[in-house]
């Protein structure tokens, strides 16, 4: 019986398929011992196990397995969409875009009931005086301190997180009231995100569950009398126009470590950039190769200024308006002694 016929074909598959880490040789040395009336030498045989193997012109690194499927099989299953890759994670990063709708007023670190409430009045204050329309308030991170859920050593005498939520309301909706802003935004910071963390380390069985129902949202949590912000989720960043916003945390802790919070913001953006999160203002710029001045911002707080674990610091109050008006600007404004500066 000659090689190329169908019973060689079949005995040489069938050993590949049986031995798939046989070297070519060894294969065409079984079937040759075991069907010797097949092939009328060695030869033959290897020839006939390497053409099943598909490495007769390849050779043997591009060996292709019995069975495998061509390029043109796999593209049609890729399409029909099946043994596609699973479907990646959603990471939850998002650019949120504010609207240039006229001035907005940014201010952050409340830390709400640790709030101060005279650097507050201050700055409503300086912004009737300046008849300022306040078309948008953006909460830029840390309004709420979520001190029982915080990972240092606590005072077990202090206010609870349901007081802590109705604080909250009282003070968003004396800010409201006082502005009427036609939008109100509210970024989560590190000290809100202290909820999910919380719950992630001590209850991790009733975590998915409560979310899954919406109950950990800061919509359903806190209510606002007319006032609703928009959440900008933890860690995302706030864009209007070129300029970027973040609480400050999200850069790392080597932000701090230059001579000031917005150096530190530059050196790790490279964009025009406001943040909050070390409770000073600041101001950076520099020029790039091109001729393009970009500056960075960063905020005063507006919390009291000697807490308990931190009496002696280098803070300060303050707050920022973003004006939209054609080219936006950014005019960082300090508190000090009741005043706006």
């Amino acid at each position: 019986m000659g090689p190329t016929t169908t019973t060689a074909r079949d005995v040489a598959r069938a050993a590949i398929v049986a031995n798939p880490d046989w070297p070519t040789l060894t294969i065409a040395k079984a079937v040759y011992r075991d069907n010797p009336a097949v092939w009328p030498s060695l030869d033959a045989a290897r020839l006939c196990v390497r053409r099943q193997r598909g490495e007769l012109a390849l050779g043997r690194n591009s060996r292709r397995p019995v069975g495998a499927r061509t390029q043109t099989q796999r593209e049609a299953t890729r399409i029909s969409g099946v043994g596609r890759l699973p479907p990646a994670r959603d990471d939850r990063y998002k650019e949120f875009v504010l609207p240039k709708i006229g001035h907005w007023l940014v201010c952050a670190d409340l830390h709400v009931p640790y709030h101060d409430a005279a650097a507050i009045d201050a700055m409503l204050a300086w912004v009737t005086a300046q008849r300022l329309r306040i078309a948008g308030v953006l909460y830029l991170g840390d309004i709420l301190d979520c001190y029982a859920m915080s990972k240092f050593q606590r005072d077990p005498r202090e206010v609870d997180f349901d007081q802590e939520l109705r604080a909250l309301e009282w003070v968003m909706d004396y800010v409201g009231d006082a502005l009427q802003p036609e939008q109100t935004w509210w970024k989560i910071g590190n000290h809100e995100e202290r909820l999910h963390a919380y719950l992630y380390q001590h209850a991790p069985e009733l975590f998915p569950a409560l979310a899954k129902r919406g109950l950990l949202t800061w919509e359903h949590l806190v209510n606002m009398d007319g006032h609703h912000p928009t959440i900008i989720d933890y860690g995302n960043p706030v864009r209007l126009d070129e300029l970027w916003m973040l609480h400050g945390h999200e850069t790392g802790r080597a932000m701090s470590n230059p001579v000031n919070p917005a150096r530190g913001a530059y050196l790790r953006t490279q964009a025009c950039t406001l943040v909050a999160h070390q409770h000073r203002t600041s101001e950076h710029a520099e020029t790039n190769i091109a001729g393009v001045v970009i500056t960075c911002w960063s905020l005063g707080c507006l919390c009291g200024l000697h807490p308990q674990y931190s009496k002696f610091n280098k803070w300060n109050h303050g707050f920022a308006i973003v004006h939209t008006d054609g080219m936006w600007s950014v005019d960082n404004k300090r508190i000090w002694r009741g005043k706006v500066l």
